[in-house]
């Protein structure tokens, strides 16, 4: 009994091409496995990365606690420090009371300025610096 290809006149597939479209379907299979398995390689790296910049965030944010403490301790003792000054240095030195506050100012700025510029320094570095770039490097092979 003849089949469809002898009828319609045409030859038969030999079994060697069958061969190959078989064998080229099971590479394909094979890469898309490999291309899920590193989706899934990466993923898992990303979150090592996210958790270990979630701790390094968690510590600087402790960081940052202290520090906020360490300013309200500081302001508070300068502030009090100042008023004991102002009445110490009218009496002994005869300076003007402008003058004194003046100082006294001076020293308050100085020192919010640092505990400032230690705080701002420290909030930077919680960006998850990282993992952004990772992120950008990722978006930007697409």
């Amino acid at each position: 009994m003849p089949d469809q290809y002898e009828r319609a006149g045409k030859k038969k597939k030999s079994d060697k091409v069958r061969k190959t479209r078989k064998t080229a379907l099971w590479v394909e299979i094979a890469g898309l496995i490999v291309r899920i398995l590193n989706i899934f390689n990466i993923a898992g790296h990303l979150g090592l990365l996210v958790r270990s910049e979630a701790r390094h965030a968690a510590a600087g944010i402790r960081q940052l606690a202290l520090l906020y403490v360490m300013l309200a301790v500081l302001l508070l003792s300068v502030w009090t420090c100042a008023e004991v000054l102002v009445y110490q240095w009218l009496g002994a030195l005869g300076w003007t009371l402008n003058q004194t506050v003046l100082v006294l100012f001076m020293i308050n700025l100085l020192l919010v300025t640092i505990i400032l510029f230690l705080i701002s320094r420290t909030r930077r570095s919680l960006s998850f610096p990282a993992t952004r770039n990772l992120l950008k490097r990722l978006a930007g092979r697409e």
